[in-house]
């Protein structure tokens, strides 16, 4: 086994994975495309293995163990993200705040259900990797996929490996939406009936301002993303693709012509309301 051929497919996971991170803005095409990628690494792992043996009992307790347990871990992480965000209600933050606690509950529940070799593995023990990361004849697992039920690439706990880290990361990533959902709820005061009137372009111009003048937390702990979600939830919008949005509005041959017509707009409702004052004060003369 070329075990620089294989850090090397873990190495090449990583980078994607970051890339896609980079540059996809939609989290649904993002969970897709790294769903995908995912798939693919995991088959070029089940080559190598079916065409190269093992050295030595310490090497095929590493692969399953780090290597294929971190690629099956970030391929059911994905899927499961997916899954979240294609099934998370959007009509009101009490609803997704539910959604989320029962996403954290499921994985609360894995957890309890592997309790011995969560603990296990938690602790950093090594007395059991023989069983657990070593095939035998009887390998296999109660969840049957291509990547999950198959003796020559699977251990009796690599799959359960594989899902405690990814069971990891969904609650770390559903605890971290609920606690952006807690400070938005803070001060969400207004009813979630409200929908925008105007062209997406519009309201990213707004988005964008307000961000990159530092205008919310004082450009502190605040993204793009985080004001996205939050006018979709305000408005009822949906901005899936929000750069392409603000790209397009800025290339137009009048990108502000709304933001001049805001200013227009307030600008004439102060020459009337200083006129009010002043038709005012010449009444009480």
């Amino acid at each position: 086994m070329n075990t620089n051929t294989l850090e090397y497919i873990v190495e090449q996971l990583k980078n994607n994975l970051h890339k896609i991170d980079s540059d996809e803005n939609n989290e649904i095409l993002k969970a897709e495309q790294a769903v995908g990628i995912c798939s693919t690494m995991l088959l070029e792992l089940r080559e190598y293995v079916d065409h190269l043996d093992f050295k030595s009992k310490e090497e095929e307790i590493r692969f399953f163990k780090e290597i294929k347990s971190y690629v099956l871990g970030e391929y059911l992480y994905y899927s499961k993200l997916w899954e979240i965000l294609i099934r998370q209600p959007v009509t009101s933050i009490r609803r997704r705040k539910k959604y989320l606690r029962q996403m954290i509950a499921e994985t609360q529940k894995f957890f309890n259900e592997n309790t011995e070799f969560y603990l296990y593995y938690r602790s950093g023990a090594t007395h059991f990797d023989e069983k657990y990361f070593v095939r035998t004849e009887i390998s296999c697992t109660l969840n049957c996929s291509r990547f999950i039920y198959d003796p020559f690439f699977s251990t009796s706990h690599d799959y359960t490996l594989a899902a405690i880290k990814s069971n990891e990361k969904i609650a770390v990533y559903c605890n971290d939406e609920l606690n952006k959902l807690k400070r938005w709820g803070k001060f969400r005061l207004v009813r979630s009936d409200m929908t925008w009137s105007l062209t997406k372009r519009d309201l990213m111009l707004i988005v964008y301002g307000l961000y990159y003048t530092d205008a919310i937390n004082k450009g502190n702990d605040v993204s793009i993303k985080d004001l996205v979600k939050g006018f979709e939830s305000l408005f009822n919008v949906g901005l899936s693709g929000y750069y392409h949005i603000f790209y397009e509005a800025i290339q137009r041959q009048q990108p502000f012509e709304y933001l001049d017509q805001m200013k227009e707009t307030l600008s004439r409702l102060k020459e009337e309301s200083d006129e009010n004052k002043r038709q005012k004060r010449r009444s009480r003369k």
